[in-house]
């Protein structure tokens, strides 16, 4: 995507250069999604710090026991790139569905998460947790692309 220079015409139509139209609107998005994409980041590190073993054991129950033997397998030849992109996928995974075993019983992550002492988060941070929990989430190969109209995906969970 081609940057905009602040003295460009906006790209919306108006006429007007972009630092006198779009510009402060488009900094304040980018400045959300910044915010929001940091949020599992957040809250992983947290449950990480002081749950690590439950999270753990969630990971191989989760993500990893939603895979067949076949995708196991595939899972050690596959390039670091491609396996870092399945890890991250799969830790929002178990954030997002995940459950831990502790001594005062089965606790879903966000749960810990959104509890007392949880991490600090803002406002659209917890907003955007608390939709990832509510979505079902899954892992998709993307099989084929039309520019344009679209993608068909298959899902590797399911």
């Amino acid at each position: 995507m081609k940057k905009i220079g602040r003295n460009e015409p906006c790209p919306c139509g108006s006429g007007k250069k972009y630092k006198r139209c779009c510009l402060r609107a488009d900094s304040d998005r980018r400045r959300v999604d910044q915010l929001e994409s940091e949020a599992p980041g957040i809250a992983l590190d947290w449950l990480h710090e002081r749950y690590d073993e439950a999270m753990q054991e969630a990971f191989r129950k989760v993500f990893l026991g939603s895979l067949g033997e076949a995708a196991l397998d595939q899972l050690g030849d596959m390039p670091e790139d491609l396996w870092m992109m399945c890890d991250i996928n799969g830790w929002e995974l178990v954030l997002a569905e995940g459950e831990l075993e502790l001594d005062t019983g089965t606790t879903r992550c966000l749960d810990l998460v959104f509890g007392p002492g949880g991490p600090l988060l803002d406002s659209r941070q917890r907003q955007y947790l608390e939709t990832l929990g509510q979505q079902p989430l899954s892992l998709y190969e993307v099989v084929e692309s039309n520019p344009g109209v679209g993608l068909r995906l298959r899902d590797l969970l399911d």
